[in-house]
């Protein structure tokens, strides 16, 4: 009997990060499964041939997506010739809807069965791709409890296997340990910058938030900030930016310092989060701590984002809690006033932290129990020993 052939694809830093921690999990059930498909240094690592770039088509917004266009075709090309070619035993899409269910379409009409591990947010915008998930997609299993209800709704089958957060997000380090290894004083108040993970993200937030800072610290003297840089952002650039940024304005020894590792003990030692909307705000949320969210496109991409979305926040940690936990600034409202006036107003009130932790305790317990990973991976390896079995 052959070895089952895996195609898997990813398009986003966090579907590279979920996609190595599944394929590591398949093969823990199953080693010797072979894996082909698209995705990033992490699925290289854990055996993915194929694709390993596609965080470099990692874009936000409408009008970013146009300059990739030749990039997204040469991919869609390769992806598609390799599937027809290689033809395996299922093909597993890894969020990234635009690109993914294209792929679904080719998978379909070449007989290959299409799963789905986190689902398209097609509750927020985008409803009218449920045609195509009905019509391209045997299975989705999705990692927001209010997911199930929806896609049910729809007639489509779908099985809520709980956040894959819940087994990712660990402390390596006590508190204390973590202080000493990042430097920061215990006795002084520590607000964490998170700007995203993609350099536009960054471009656009950065100093809107390094002259919040300033404003901050001349309110808080024994303030100090960090910021937290994913490993997909240049280091170089960002220092760069940096020093174009009025945070040189801040006070001596204040100035924003970039923290590139151990990033959930960075963020449990934080007593304020300053985030860019997405993820991360789940991770903030399993780790308990009182954030403030923001959220900045280009203008094409923010005004066609208004009129398409249809949900009252945007922040996944609010979404998933149903009302707004956490404060929310969007595109023009992204503003260093506004932005150092909350983050001040939360920072006197000890009684609206306290509220705010236990709202974000709750968005953790809805997110179910850990194993999302292991669950989709039995799922998927026994319905495709079924479908083997039957053709048999």
């Amino acid at each position: 009997m052959k070895n089952k052939l895996i195609m898997l694809i990813a398009g986003e830093p966090s579907g590279d990060m979920h996609g190595a921690n599944f394929m590591r999990d398949l093969k823990k059930l199953d080693n010797s499964l072979v894996f082909i498909g698209a995705g990033g240094k992490r699925m290289k690592q854990e055996g993915l041939d194929g694709i390993t770039n596609m965080e470099t088509l990692a874009v936000i917004g409408f009008k970013e997506v146009f300059g990739k266009i030749r990039d997204f075709k040469k991919a869609f090309r390769a992806l598609s010739e390799m599937l027809k070619q290689k033809k395996p035993d299922c093909l597993i899409l890894i969020d990234y809807p635009g690109f993914n269910l294209r792929m679904a379409k080719v998978a379909k009409e070449e007989g290959v069965p299409v799963l789905y591990y986190i689902s398209p947010q097609l509750w927020a915008w985008g409803r009218n791709r449920i045609k195509k998930i009905q019509k391209y997609v045997d299975k989705l299993f999705v990692i927001l409890p209010f997911e199930e209800d929806f896609y049910s709704q729809y007639g489509v089958k779908a099985q809520f296997v709980g956040h894959p957060l819940l087994d990712i997000v660990k402390l390596v380090l006590s508190k204390e340990e973590a202080f000493s290894y990042f430097d920061f004083n215990p006795d002084e108040i520590l607000i964490g910058i998170l700007p995203g993970s993609r350099w536009k993200e960054v471009e656009s937030s950065i100093p809107v938030i390094a002259d919040a800072c300033k404003i901050i610290s001349k309110e808080v003297p024994n303030v100090q900030f960090g910021v937290l840089v994913s490993e997909n952002i240049d280091l170089k650039k960002l220092k760069s930016l940096l020093a174009k940024t009025k945070q040189s304005l801040l006070p001596k020894g204040r100035q924003l310092r970039l923290i590139r590792e151990k990033s959930y003990d960075f963020i449990n030692l934080c007593d304020l989060l300053l985030v860019n909307s997405g993820t991360a705000t789940l991770e903030i949320a399993i780790l308990n701590k009182p954030m403030i969210i923001f959220y900045k496109l280009s203008l094409l991409s923010a005004v066609l984002l208004k009129m398409l979305v249809k949900i009252p926040y945007f922040g996944l940690a609010n979404i998933v809690a149903g009302k707004k936990i956490a404060p929310e600034f969007f595109q023009f409202g992204v503003t260093s006033s506004g932005i150092a006036k909350e983050a001040l107003n939360i920072l006197a009130d000890e009684s609206r932290i306290r509220t705010m932790q236990k709202e974000l305790l709750e968005v953790k317990n809805k997110l179910g129990k850990p194993g999302a990973s292991q669950r989709t991976a039995r799922a998927i390896l026994e319905q495709l020993a079924k479908r083997q079995n039957d053709n048999y």
